[in-house]
Order: C-alpha cells, then sequence, then structure tokens
C-alpha cells in the first residue's frame, strides 16, 4: 500500500489552491479573475506546499479562500465562509460610530434592529448613524399591529366558523 501524498491528505485544501490558479491563468474558465494574480510562491511545482504552509489546511467545508487585497498572496488571504467573505465586500455599507466600524448588516445584528429598518432609517429617512442605530424599532418588527396587514383594529375582521366567533 502506497504512502498517501500531501495532496490526497489535503484533497480539500488542494481543491481550492487547483481553482484559485485556474481562475487566476485561464482566461477560458467562465469565472476568469484577469486583473488578479497569484503569488509565485504558490504557483509552480512546490505552490501547494507553500500554500498550505501560509494559510494552513482549509478548516471545514463551508471555507473558502477569500482575498483581503487585490492578489492572492501571504499575508493577504484568509479561510472565510460565505456569510464573512459577504461582509468583507468593498460595496458594503460602512458604519462608524464610537470609533466602531461595522457593515450596516453588523450594526443590525448587534442592536437588534432588521437590516431594513436600519438601512430605510439612513437611506430613505436621512436620519444620522446615532439615531438610526439607538432608536428601537416602534413594534419590535412585529408588522402584525398594522391595519391592514392582518393586525390593528381597522385590519382585523372577525372570523366565524361553525357558528362560533373566532
Amino acid at each position: 500500500m502506497s504512502k498517501p501524498n500531501i495532496r490526497e491528505i489535503y484533497a480539500s485544501t488542494y481543491a481550492t489552491w487547483r481553482t484559485m490558479i485556474s481562475r487566476c491563468s485561464d482566461p477560458q474558465k467562465v469565472n476568469y479573475y484577469g486583473r488578479v494574480r497569484v503569488d509565485p510562491s504558490w504557483r509552480g511545482r512546490h505552490g501547494f506546499e507553500r500554500f498550505l504552509a501560509d494559510m494552513g489546511p482549509r478548516p471545514s467545508p463551508e471555507h473558502s479562500i477569500d482575498r483581503l487585497g487585490q492578489h492572492y498572496e501571504p499575508g493577504a488571504c484568509r479561510w472565510a465562509t460565505a456569510r464573512e467573505q459577504g461582509r468583507n465586500r468593498s460595496n458594503n455599507h460602512l458604519i462608524t460610530l464610537g470609533g466602531r466600524t461595522m457593515t450596516l448588516i453588523e450594526w443590525a445584528e448587534t442592536c437588534g434592529i432588521k437590516q431594513s429598518t436600519l438601512s430605510m432609517r439612513l437611506n430613505a429617512y436621512g436620519w444620522d448613524p446615532v439615531r438610526s442605530i439607538s432608536s428601537k424599532p416602534r413594534n419590535s418588527g412585529n408588522r402584525s399591529n398594522h391595519p391592514g396587514r392582518g393586525g390593528g383594529r381597522r385590519g382585523r375582521k372577525e372570523h366565524v366558523h361553525a357558528g362560533v366567533a373566532a
């Protein structure tokens, strides 16, 4: 029986590495990254071993390689989940409050406000970040008391079933 090689032992990490190399070097690929390059130390015959030494093995099937800069290179990449990567996008709405910068989604989660509520306060109503984040929702996100949406005095209807009022 042969001894497994490093590419077999770290098959998931190896697959990620191969995909990274391919998307940056093969213009025929659908997901070709034309302007993104892979560090020369991560290419070639011993490229995977160097990549593995710098990045470590892929932590789980939910993790993929995430560029923190423009290129794939040591110190500018990390293993991240899709959720973490979504928060690293250049088009995220960043809010700084009290010296702390987070995405709109992170502020909403931290403060217990729906993302859509916080977004409306900032963008549609023109509220400043302090007011937007510190004000609790009028109805805690529960729209059942809104007339016309199944609640409230005007929107509520009595239901009669088999002669019994509901």
